[in-house]
């Protein structure tokens, strides 16, 4: 600090002769934080400063006395350890403990976008830290990357007891997005507000951006009515979680951190199957060709023998342990054994052999037409025949006899997606495809009278390629599609010139 501020120019200067400043270590709401040499226990500690000449001092002491008395029910290790508080001539400071990170919102200012296990891993340290501190009937007041503190893989969520700075105050105007809409309308900061900071913060870790465009010429900063632009940039298992945090009553969100932290467990293993930068695998992987049954048996003998003599080895070490307590195995039950662990493996593989002789093979997928309901898509005609496509030409009809013939018709296939009453769902779902690079589009129906919005792939030249679309859609985004054969007559050949 300068010496305006109440301080003196040098770093190394002693406050209430047992403080020694040895350097500053981060700004932070409501003071400045310095690394000190505490002289009576010989250790280092936190000391946040705030002069007396700072306009906001009354308002911001009574916050660093209500950060201290906090501090007795807020013992946890991803919490920032806060000592005393005290006052001086020349202003008032609060004891910390000594660490040396800066703020997660530092970090976003230099970094675009964290990776998605170490995005999942600081909003689980967050909300363990936060869960506590509802245990204790303790809510964050401002809830936001600027309270989150970041040393390597250590973090401490802090500063409890700040409010939010005005309009005129705040250095990152993208902060505000993180404040609740019932707080924003004059309401006190509940659990289930924290809740909604939560869901901020972990759209943007792991979606790169904030979920809503921010509007700061007006007197609410967001729009919560639509769906934020950049979901799909989230995985497919914490969507819906994230949008529960983000709903805008109270009452539709999870009640506290602690069900939040819940929720993200049961889906963080889902979330890390996908990469970072794309949330699918396409085409579908090609399965492997089984090996033949020589080959599995081999395998299998070995591991049963493997296994017969890990346990009577087991079983040898607890007789010598127990002793005369054991009597000594005659040869005819080791005879038994043997032949018995031979007989179950002429059975099991007995059994196999049986099971692959009977299971009848899969039937093959008809290359015709498939029949949907009406609410799904337009009706569709038998093999040969081409579905009643938007904007394309009727059939023809049937040459007579002796009609010259006609080039043989080409065969393609487009996969039926799903249909929707509402062109803007169709549109949000072929937005998403497009990202993943799917030849989609949209075409309007109207089956029984009742317009309807298909989002179609392709068309596409090969039937493999479309049921590897169809798998894909099915296994990836929970989609039911269909696969459908257009049968598209070539144009034809243009008469040859006669000479003249």
């Amino acid at each position: 600090m300068t010496h305006s501020e109440g301080l003196p120019p040098k770093d190394s200067w002693v406050m209430e002769e047992r403080y020694v400043m040895l350097r500053p270590l981060r700004e932070e709401p409501w003071g400045r934080v310095w690394l000190a040499q505490d002289r009576l226990l010989e250790e280092e500690v936190g000391i946040k400063f705030l002069p007396r000449e700072d306009p906001l001092f009354d308002a911001a002491k009574e916050i660093l006395i209500q950060e201290a008395i906090l501090a007795r029910r807020l013992r946890h290790s991803q919490i920032l350890g806060v000592g005393h508080f005290g006052e001086t001539e020349t202003g008032c400071y609060l004891v910390q403990e000594p660490f040396l990170g800066e703020s997660l919102l530092d970090h976003l200012v230099r970094l675009e976008r964290f990776g998605l296990l170490q995005a999942l891993q600081l909003l689980t340290q967050v909300g363990r830290a936060l869960a506590f501190a509802h245990e204790q009937r303790v809510v964050h007041q401002d809830l936001n990357p600027l309270h989150i503190l970041l040393d390597g893989e250590e973090l401490r969520l802090a500063n409890f007891a700040c409010r939010p700075l005005d309009d005129n105050q705040i250095s990152h105007l993208e902060l505000k997005a993180y404040t609740p809409p019932e707080v924003l309308r004059g309401e006190p900061v509940s659990q289930d507000g924290n809740v909604f900071s939560l869901g901020v913060l972990g759209f943007r870790l792991l979606a790169g951006s904030l979920p809503y465009p921010l509007t700061f010429d007006e007197p609410f900063p967001y729009r919560l009515e639509s769906l934020p632009v950049d979901l799909e940039e989230v995985p497919s298992p914490l969507q819906n979680l994230l949008l529960q945090c983000l709903a805008p009553e109270p009452e539709d969100r999870l009640p506290d951190a602690g069900a939040f932290l819940a929720a993200l467990e049961e889906r963080r293993d889902l979330g890390q199957e996908a990469p970072s930068r794309r949330w699918f695998d396409w085409p579908p992987k090609k399965v492997q060709p089984r090996r033949d049954l020589a080959g599995q048996a081999a395998e299998l003998y070995e591991r049963l023998w493997k296994q017969g003599r890990l346990r009577v080895g087991k079983l040898w070490e607890r007789r010598k342990a127990l002793g005369a307590q054991w009597r000594p195995l005659s040869p005819r039950l080791w005879w038994g054994l043997g032949l018995a662990v031979l007989a179950f493996i002429l059975i099991f593989f007995g059994a196999s052999l049986l099971r692959r002789a009977t299971t009848p093979a899969k039937p093959k997928l008809e290359e015709g037409a498939l029949k949907l309901p009406p609410s799904e898509g337009p009706p569709l005609v038998s093999r040969g025949a081409a579905p009643p496509l938007s904007g394309a030409p009727p059939p023809a009809e049937t040459p007579a006899l002796g009609a010259p013939k006609t080039p043989a018709r080409a065969e393609r296939y487009l996969v039926l997606v799903a249909s929707y009453t509402r062109m803007e769902d169709a549109r949000t779902l072929t937005r998403r495809l497009r990202s993943q690079k799917f030849p989609v589009r949209i075409v309007k129906t109207s089956p029984g009278g009742k317009t309807m919005y298909q989002v179609r792939v392709g068309p596409l030249p090969d039937r493999q390629e479309a049921e590897g679309v169809a798998y894909h859609l099915k296994t990836r985004e929970g989609l039911s599609p269909k696969i459908v054969t257009v049968t598209a007559r070539p144009a034809p050949a243009k008469p040859a010139r006669r000479g003249r």
